[in-house]
């Protein structure tokens, strides 16, 4: 069996045959041979148990991704050992502690004879539904799934609790065995209905299929189907699907399905982070399940409390108190209560969201805290993907909420106002008003700071032969170069016709009204006009572009698979529709589920579709996604090229005709000179 560790094939064939030997031994035969003799007696004792898990586990590591080997045991009836097994009495009646292993190899063997999509595997597909006693099959999946239900009563119901170890391996079993009887519907289109009479074994399969995803991988240049139960669907948060549906790169399919490997290996680090949190206490479970309500409920809090304000405050008589009155006498309660439960929902927000994102820090600092604080010897930072900066804007907004909040309370409410912000993180609508201005931040910085020198240009003209004419009564003040400077910005780009509006007209000769008309004009057209307008123009532009990529992305979500690159109208001409293949057959998120699955699992009980996928990933190779291709079409293209085969073939036929017809006119015309040249010779004969 370790020999063939891995899915090696070569050492796989040398056990079927070993070519250049005096005498080759087919050893996977000769192990079928030893099982079935194990399997003769009706009894299986204590001791047999451990030879008869081992026989078939080594028979299974014969057949997973050896086409050869699966067909020589098909050839030598493994299937009448599988069924001896199923309908072994005496195993059944053992606890599953003892039996559990022998009926999961069971199911891994039958898995092994179905696993590719060739015509071998669809022949015995056709073979082993007459051969296997499929109501066993469909029996043991209802019995372990049944025992998955009593295994949850026994441990405990409540919401949040975690499966147990001796849940999940239960649980495997029973899927196992509806794996078998939903590849031999995807090979040959089986029939389930008639084995799923009995009410708990219609139940078990319809909640397994509920629980079941899967996956098309493109191996050795041929389309497979991987079915796989999902395990971490809770931990997938809309929000880490939002970020790579507008973020993925979508240059090419190539890089569109590059970049999603990149961010999946993220994405499985920041879950297994976040099932770590989960697991610690149940507070930490309380704050991340609830955080949508904790949010709502701070929401609530800030709009009472400025709603509150509003209503109340009145200006006190002396300008110079900032304290508001207000002639109510409940204000004082009503106002500390609500704001002692807002400093409360302020620090679950902010721990709330650094528990999911933690913040990026020293090794030494997250050893600490996972040390003395978590009471753990393993560093629960290491497993997060992706990290907040401390100087980051969310990181800093999120500090100010609770800062800000505990201020409000102490300062009579005046800083509750910055809490009304926080709508812009949950809304995308502002979030791009906000990017748009962001993203393109270094250029609209680049032209203010050229604004800026242009509007200090003009203040020191203005210091130099204008100064007599600001007027410190409307706020233009000019006595040095500082003062001109300041009121130059403050005044000039807000007012309508620039620095002019603010400045008397002149009331001198000709000439210096000129020059005022020259000053104010050229001010006014060059910071007004241009300036403001190249700012503006930056701003919008951006807002559309981002609207156009957003439009775009849309419309490719809608019209194109992520996965395969093929556009809806092939799906709904052919197949089971666009939303079907995007939903089931070429979900993104599958195949996210699909790579945890395959992190969780232990390597040595891969199959050999999920080696292959484990050493692609590893490899960093893509050529196992379909792209271009996929299940529900490949009967479309087979038939279009059956069709171009047959065009191909009716044009060779057609100039086979033609050549055949010009030959035959030669060879007439040919004959017709010969006939020609022997009578004129015959002629001359004569004449002599």
């Amino acid at each position: 069996q370790l020999l063939c560790e891995g899915h090696y094939t070569p050492m796989q064939n040398l056990l079927r045959e070993q070519p250049g030997f005096v005498h080759s031994r087919n050893l996977v035969v000769l192990v079928i041979d030893f099982l079935q003799a194990v399997l003769s007696e009706e009894t299986i004792t204590d001791d047999e148990l451990p030879l008869l898990k081992q026989c078939l586990a080594t028979i299974v590591e014969f057949l997973q991704g050896c086409k050869a080997n699966q067909m020589a045991a098909f050839k030598v009836d493994i299937v009448d050992a599988v069924n001896s097994l199923l309908r072994n009495r005496v195993l059944a009646a053992m606890p599953h502690e003892k039996s559990e292993e022998v009926y999961t190899t069971v199911a891994l063997l039958l898995q092994s004879l179905l696993e590719e999509n060739s015509i071998e595997n669809i022949e015995t597909a056709h073979e082993l539904t007459n051969l296997l006693d499929m109501s066993q099959v469909a029996a043991r999946m209802s019995i372990y799934y049944k025992l998955t239900r009593t295994l949850r009563h026994k441990h405990g119901l409540h919401l949040h609790r975690f499966e147990s170890a001796e849940e999940k391996v239960v649980k495997e079993i029973a899927f196992s065995y509806f794996h078998v009887l939903i590849r031999l519907v995807d090979l040959i289109g089986f029939d389930v209905k008639p084995l799923l009479a009995a009410e708990d074994v219609r139940h078990a399969y319809e909640r397994l299929q509920a629980q079941t995803a899967s996956v098309e991988i493109v191996r050795h240049g041929q389309l497979h189907r991987i079915h796989f139960m999902q395990t971490n669907t809770a931990y997938l948060r809309d929000e880490i699907k939002a970020e790579v549906k507008w973020k993925v790169n979508r240059s090419s399919p190539q890089d569109k399905v590059g970049d999603f490997v990149t961010r999946c290996k993220v994405i499985m680090a920041d879950i297994d982070y976040l099932k770590w949190m989960l697991q610690l206490s149940p507070l930490t479970r309380l704050a991340i399940n609830e955080s949508f309500w904790w949010t709502q409920a701070f929401y609530l809090v800030t709009f009472l409390l400025n709603f509150l304000m509003l209503a109340t405050w009145n200006a006190p008589p002396d300008p110079r108190i900032i304290d508001p009155e207000y002639s109510i006498t409940w204000y004082d309660p009503v106002f500390y209560t609500l704001a002692s439960i807002h400093v409360l929902l302020s620090y679950i927000v902010m721990q709330t969201f650094f528990l999911v994102h933690p913040l990026w820090m020293p090794r030494f600092i997250t050893s600490f805290f996972s040390t003395y604080l978590f009471r753990t010897h393993k560093n629960i930072f290491d497993s997060a993907g992706t990290r907040v900066a401390p100087y980051s804007t969310v990181a800093i907004h999120h500090f100010a909420i609770l800062v800000f909040s505990i201020l409000g309370l102490f300062y009579g409410g005046y800083f509750y106002c910055y809490h009304t912000l926080h709508l812009v993180v949950n809304n995308d609508l502002l979030g791009r008003v906000i990017k748009s201005v962001t993203k393109n931040g270094r250029s609209l910085v680049w032209v203010a700071v050229l604004i800026i020198i242009i509007i200090y240009i003009y203040s020191i003209a203005s210091f130099a032969f204008l100064r007599r004419h600001f007027n410190r009564d409307d706020g233009a003040f000019c006595e040095t170069l500082w003062q001109c400077f300041i009121t130059s910005v403050n005044q000039g780009p807000r007012n309508g016709g620039g620095i002019g509006d603010i400045l008397p007209p002149s009331t001198l000769e000709f000439s210096e009204t000129g020059l005022r008309v020259f000053f104010d004009f050229s001010f006014f057209a060059v910071v007004n006009i241009i300036g403001l307008n190249v700012v503006f123009g930056i701003i919008v532009d951006t807002f559309s572009e981002l609207r156009d990529e957003r439009y775009t992305i849309i419309n490719a979500d809608e019209t194109e698979c992520f996965i395969c690159s093929q556009k809806s109208a092939e799906f709904e001409r052919n197949g089971r529709g666009f939303i079907h293949h995007r939903k089931h057959e070429h979900n993104m998120w599958h195949y996210l589920q699909f790579f945890m699955h395959l992190k969780e699992k232990n390597p040595s009980d891969y199959n050999s579709h999920e080696q292959f996928v484990s050493d692609s990933l590893a490899s960093k190779s893509l050529s196992m996604f379909p792209i271009n291709r996929a299940l529900a079409l490949e009967h479309v293209q087979t038939n279009d090229e059956d069709e171009k085969m047959t065009a191909l073939n009716a044009k060779l036929d057609a100039i086979a005709e033609q050549l055949h017809e010009l030959v035959g006119a030669r060879v007439r015309e040919q004959r017709r000179r010969q006939r020609m040249a022997l009578r004129a010779d015959s002629e001359a004969d004569t004449n002599v």
